[in-house]
């Protein structure tokens, strides 16, 4: 299944809210897949915050969604043993603390256990991510749609899966 949230539906409360409605009809032995394509800022404190439709730039902590808000309150409470985050957003490594956007390593360690939480985002946390007009979505969701496309340049086996190393490696070396 899937739910999407556009322009003026992507509000806090809606985001928070698929927790009890969308999330709700997980269970442990699924993998949710959490996408967020939007634009990103950092406070005076370098907290991460995603710019919600009804955010206020000057004071994003009054409507944004605070990474570690959407973390505990959203990402944490999912009924499943898998959660892959990937964000499309300007300053999205900052959701990672200090870690730089090229550290996929530990994203492959984590997703490659049987249980876990990982995150793949489209800049570091001092950067913007680079959105084309003409496309409507940033470069980071450009190399997404085509690394799950089929055929997918992704694919170095060739099995005709998308493995999550493929993926991480194809989209890093795009973006």
């Amino acid at each position: 299944s899937t739910m999407t949230l556009l322009g003026a539906q992507a509000t806090r409360e809606s985001i928070l809210g698929s927790r009890d409605t969308f999330f709700k009809q997980c269970t442990g032995n699924d993998v949710a897949i959490v996408f967020l394509s939007g634009h990103g800022v950092k406070d005076g404190n370098n907290n991460y915050f995603y710019v919600t439709s009804d955010t206020d730039m000057i004071a994003p902590y009054k409507r944004g969604m605070k990474w570690r808000d959407f973390q505990e309150d959203l990402v944490a409470a999912l009924p499943v043993q898998k959660v892959f985050l990937l964000a499309d957003t300007c300053h999205a490594g900052a959701m990672a603390g200090t870690k730089g956007a090229d550290d996929y390593k530990e994203l492959i360690e984590k997703l490659a256990k049987a249980t876990g939480r990982a995150t793949l985002w489209s800049s570091n946390s001092s950067s913007n991510s680079v959105e084309q007009r003409d496309l409507k979505h940033g470069l980071f969701t450009l190399a997404l749609l085509e690394a799950l496309a089929a055929p997918s340049p992704a694919n170095l086996n060739q099995d005709a899966v998308v493995s999550i190393q493929e993926l991480v490696r194809y989209v890093s070396e795009r973006v």
